[in-house]
């Protein structure tokens, strides 16, 4: 039989049931009533989530990029400037410093938190207590950052600090005044920070670790290869995708530090000599001290936009690291 009236007598083979496949459908009045109440309760919680995107995100997005052309303030509104908004953002020498502190702040926590958080995922993997690890080593991610920075400045007060205490104790008669100086305030931000993110990261890594095959291990073993030559060639190369979702994430958040450096300097501003001084806040008091919307929107346009390149060349560079291959 030719092929097109095997295709004609198709429905007259299958009958009343070849409408279910969609060609004929015979759905009764509830059925059809319930699926169209399903449906609007589906719509309806997705609505409330795009009414919140739009109203709280693409609003916001939309309306900072149109000031950052204008000489704006919620008083007396805007009036156009074009780019004098960037470029006073260029020229600005507080910008060129919030962005080299930026740039320190970025360095030493991405690497410090890769130190400490794969290096604890791997002492925890080998131990049979960590799950129990794992509980107490989140604990600080699900902590609120103010509260978590305030814990933190009792402990470095300089006289009756933990930290400090503990310092007079090993024999350092004058340990320093963590928050007061410009050479230790970041320090002592940098090691928050690296503290905060640590239990999560370890839990991701450690999620990593355990999911490497032991034969690969077992093979090497066998071939007479070191520990650290494991650790070299099996387990950092099978880890590079955790590593550079870990690079990804952290090279985007790291430009959003804002409260724990305003804990750290009491509310009172950017640091000593401007040491704890971000874009992040720089942007708040242009704001709301300075009443300059249209340069701080400016400033977080210019942010984004270096975000989005840094993203984009961690990305493109990724080809020459990252193996997906086990």
């Amino acid at each position: 039989m030719p092929e097109f009236q095997k295709i004609r007598h198709i429905p007259r083979l299958l009958g009343n049931n070849f409408g279910s496949i969609g060609l004929k459908t015979n759905i009764s009045p509830v059925k059809k009533k319930r699926i169209i109440i399903e449906n609007l309760w589906g719509f309806g919680m997705i609505g409330a989530s795009v009414i919140c995107i739009l109203i709280f995100i693409l609003y916001p997005l939309v309306f900072s990029f149109i000031i950052s052309f204008q000489k704006w303030n919620p008083i007396r509104g805007g009036s156009f400037r074009g780019l004098s908004n960037y470029i006073t953002v260029l020229k600005d020498n507080l910008f060129h410093t919030a962005m080299l502190n930026n740039f320190g702040y970025a360095f030493w926590t991405i690497l410090g938190g890769f130190i400490f958080s794969f290096g604890a995922a791997v002492i925890v993997s080998t131990l049979p207590i960590r799950n129990i690890l794992r509980f107490f080593y989140f604990i600080p991610t699900i902590c609120s950052s103010i509260m978590i920075a305030m814990v933190w400045k009792y402990l470095l007060q300089p006289q009756i600090g933990l930290i400090n205490t503990v310092l007079r104790m090993i024999g350092i008669s004058s340990p320093p005044n963590w928050t007061a100086s410009a050479l230790t305030a970041p320090i002592a931000l940098y090691i928050i920070v690296v503290w905060v993110g640590l239990g999560y990261w370890m839990i991701v890594f450690l999620t990593n670790l355990l999911d490497i095959p032991e034969t690969y291990y077992e093979a090497a073993t066998i071939d007479g290869a070191s520990v650290w030559t494991q650790f070299i060639r099996i387990t950092i190369p099978l880890s590079s995708p955790i590593i550079f979702f870990y690079l990804t994430m952290a090279l985007i958040t790291c430009w959003g530090q804002f409260d724990i450096a305003l804990m750290l300097a009491d509310y009172a501003g950017p640091g000593p000599s401007n040491s704890l001084l971000f874009p992040t806040y720089l942007m708040y008091r242009t704001a709301f001290n300075s009443m300059d919307f249209g340069v701080a929107a400016a400033m977080g346009w210019m942010l984004a936009l270096f975000i989005f390149v840094i993203a984009f060349i961690n990305n493109r560079l990724s080809k020459y690291w990252v193996t997906y291959d086990r």
